[in-house]
């Protein structure tokens, strides 16, 4: 189950967004160098890696969920070869198993 909700997301979010110079993406995301992001992530959030993969086609970029297991906190990153934007982020992370049941962080 848990890879059919992974693979849909990546290929939501990896094979929809541009991160070219005249994108209007990154005119409405938080977009740095990977490593600043990351850091970002890491430092303030106190969030690490939960799961990553690659869009469909060779050009697509990667997506990452990043998540604090303590504070619930969650934020969904996409990286290309030269920066990483922040799509998405929220609180209440829930992860839901089979048969509707839910883990809380």
């Amino acid at each position: 189950m848990y890879k059919k909700l992974i693979t849909a997301l990546v290929l939501i979010v990896s094979s929809n967004y541009s991160f070219g110079q005249d994108s209007q993406v990154t005119n409405r995301l938080y977009c740095n160098t990977t490593k600043t992001v990351f850091d970002l992530l890491r430092r303030e959030y106190r969030e690490e890696p939960m799961v990553y993969g690659r869009g469909a086609t060779p050009e697509a970029a990667i997506m990452s969920l990043w998540i604090n297991p303590n504070t619930g906190t969650w934020t969904i990153v996409v990286s290309t070869s030269d920066k990483t934007c922040v799509v998405a982020g929220g609180i209440d992370l829930r992860i839901v198993g089979d048969g509707g049941t839910s883990k809380s962080f």
